[in-house]
């Protein structure tokens, strides 16, 4: 509502979607059952509020708009890219901010990292422990572009072995036990196939303090807490499995993240790399991350 407000406030026409569900933003059971909203949720009803937000625009004001905007963040990026790369006549500019457009293998790499954490309890990793993990990644990575200025510039660069935190003595809050480690090590890894391939990058080393750190995304606050949980299972128990009784803990890189590309690759992933067609009309897309 702010978004929308702000819009008309500099003059624009603006409308909203909530693409055809009401719920709380991690709230998938609207799904369960109901494949065409997870069409309408993939890129039916962004597609929609265009046509209908110009065709209302053109009654009320007698003419069309003159130029159209889309911008929108994490899934409103997923949702930018899809209109840009399926419907590349809806909007003369888009903005994709933090796009989550690789949706299948993105939330493929939640549940890895649920599974990290919590197939062994002993495995899980609190929250008071990511100071000493983002402080191990800088000490290791923080000088390699020439500042040592508290942020790792190129995290890709960054050869940082979670076996520098092993406890030598008592567990504390400045240490992983051996579980602890090996769960670190997953989570950096990224999920890996039977043969030992990397099928989406894992998460980077550094910035895990903070707003929206690992905190919120990775750890949670407590076993089961964090929105990496909330989002990877309930997008495999109600749009992949439709299932409410969907266990995390059966879940299999190969198998399930197969399944979720073949069922759902179609309706959620915005990931064709040809920007011709959206180029050839003249159109303007920004992209950001960060």
């Amino acid at each position: 509502e702010g978004e929308l407000a702000g819009a008309v406030a500099a003059g624009y026409a603006a409308a909203g979607t909530d693409t055809g569900h009401r719920a709380a933003g991690t709230d998938a059971a609207w799904a369960l059952g109901h494949p065409q909203k997870v069409i309408d949720f993939g890129w039916r009803a962004i597609h929609e509020t265009a046509d209908k937000g110009k065709a209302v625009a053109a009654a009320f004001y007698g003419e069309g708009p003159r130029r159209s905007y889309f911008q929108g963040c994490s899934n409103g990026g997923r949702q930018a890219l899809m209109e840009a790369q399926r419907f590349p006549a809806d909007y003369d500019g888009i903005i994709a901010g933090a796009p989550a457009n690789y949706w299948t293998h993105l939330l493929t790499r939640a549940v890895w990292d649920v599974q990290a954490l919590l197939n062994d309890p002993a495995s899980y990793i609190p929250a008071s422990k990511v100071p000493a993990i983002e402080n191990a990644a800088l000490k290791a990575c923080d000088a390699i572009d020439g500042v040592t200025d508290g942020v790792i510039d190129d995290p890709a660069r960054c050869k940082f072995n979670p076996a520098v935190l092993q406890c030598s003595g008592p567990e504390s809050d400045a240490c992983l036990t051996a579980p602890q480690v090996a769960a670190l090590g997953k989570i950096l890894s990224g999920p890996r196939n039977a043969k030992g391939d990397v099928v989406f990058p894992g998460t980077p080393p550094g910035g895990a303090t903070g707003g929206g750190g690992w905190a919120s995304w990775v750890t949670g606050t407590s076993p089961g807490k964090s929105l990496g949980y909330a989002f990877g299972t309930q997008f495999f128990t109600n749009m992949v499995y439709e299932k409410a009784d969907w266990d995390f803990h059966s879940f299999n890189v190969d198998h399930d993240m197969k399944l979720a590309d073949d069922k759902l690759a179609p309706a959620l992933n915005s990931t064709n790399p040809d920007p011709s067609a959206f180029r050839a009309r003249g159109r303007t897309l920004i992209l950001y991350h960060g």
